[in-house]
């Protein structure tokens, strides 16, 4: 094997900024640093703002409201089914989409004007429409 370095997925996981994907299962999917974002927290809320096409988690603790944050993977990946969020607010998730996420105050925001980038695509646009 000289020459060759083996490839160690969880490294490569972690090193990546944080991506949120909106999923057409319904799923809001969070890799380790924007689970990170969130404080690792075990439930969220979900708050809308129509004007600016921003979904934003906030931690919460476990109550009628608040959405529990499946357990991490290995490489720190979770997700929040939200399916109920999308169809309320009619957010298109009809195709998976990926973002960078941002915070404001302890909130973790996501573009849900459809500016961000199919997730079958290596490229990122449309982050942090502030």
């Amino acid at each position: 094997m000289s020459g060759f370095i083996l490839f160690d997925r969880k490294a490569a996981a972690s090193a990546k900024g944080p991506v949120a994907t909106v999923q057409k299962s319904g799923n809001i999917g969070l890799n380790a640093a924007a689970h990170q974002m969130l404080d690792e927290t075990n439930f969220v809320e979900f708050l809308y703002d129509p004007s600016r096409k921003v979904l934003a988690l906030r931690p919460a603790e476990d109550s009628v409201n608040s959405y529990k944050i499946r357990e991490p993977s290995s490489t720190g990946y979770t997700s929040v089914f939200a399916a109920a969020v999308f169809e309320a607010y009619d957010i298109d998730y009809t195709e998976s989409r990926r973002q960078t996420p941002w915070l404001e105050g302890n909130m973790l925001c996501l573009d849900v004007g459809n500016t961000s980038t199919d997730a079958n695509h290596s490229t990122m646009e449309g982050d942090n429409p502030q």
